[in-house]
């Protein structure tokens, strides 16, 4: 159910797992390889389309009207612009994305360290698990609501570790619904 570690984490993790008193690692999420993949062709795609819309508006209106000229610079640049930032900002930003589970509890981290955000959750402070549409939301005792997006991998799986580890009450327990039970199996269609 929880993967092992497969790299060591930072220093800045450890510091930050014994700070909050978390026990030892377990293991460690980190974002889909779909998401990243999605986010590499996206910007690719933006690069050359702001290419494509150059190259035509130079060869096509060299000399013509300034107005077009000038929109479809804009747009090429606007693509250009586009693809970089999710090049430069969002591809690095969701790579660095990780969950660390741990004896007591669980680590988020997101970014890099100069900016580095970070959220905890307790299992001891574990209140209700509810799925969301795209995720979960878990609701602490003291703390924020912490959400846990589909787009990590094995999303389901660490939701149920979760639930499994946490003290929910029983009453609570109800609320939350295993990732076998969310979907109902299908059912045959009756014979005509």
């Amino acid at each position: 159910m929880v993967q092992q570690i497969g790299e060591p984490l930072a220093d800045e993790d450890y510091q930050l797992i014994n700070i909050n008193k978390l026990g030892s690692p377990l293991a460690v999420y980190k974002m889909k390889s779909f998401y990243l993949h999605s986010l590499f062709i996206m910007g690719v795609c933006f690069l050359i389309l702001g290419f494509t819309i150059l190259a035509l508006d130079l060869y096509e209106n060299l000399g013509s009207d300034e107005v077009y000229f000038a929109m479809y610079i804009g747009l090429a640049l606007l693509s250009f612009i586009v693809g970089i930032f999710v090049f430069r900002v969002e591809l690095p930003r969701s790579q660095n994305y990780q969950i660390i589970v741990c004896e007591h509890g669980l680590l988020e981290t997101k970014g890099q360290p100069p900016k580095r955000k970070f959220a905890i959750v307790y299992w001891k402070n574990v209140q209700t698990i509810r799925k969301l549409y795209n995720g979960y939301t878990i609701t602490q005792r003291g703390h924020d609501t912490f959400t846990l997006t589909a787009l990590y991998e094995h999303a389901k799986e660490l939701a149920a570790y979760i639930k499994l580890r946490s003290s929910l009450p029983t009453h609570a327990q109800q609320a939350f619904t295993p990732p076998e039970e969310m979907y109902p199996p299908l059912r045959e269609k009756p014979p005509e």
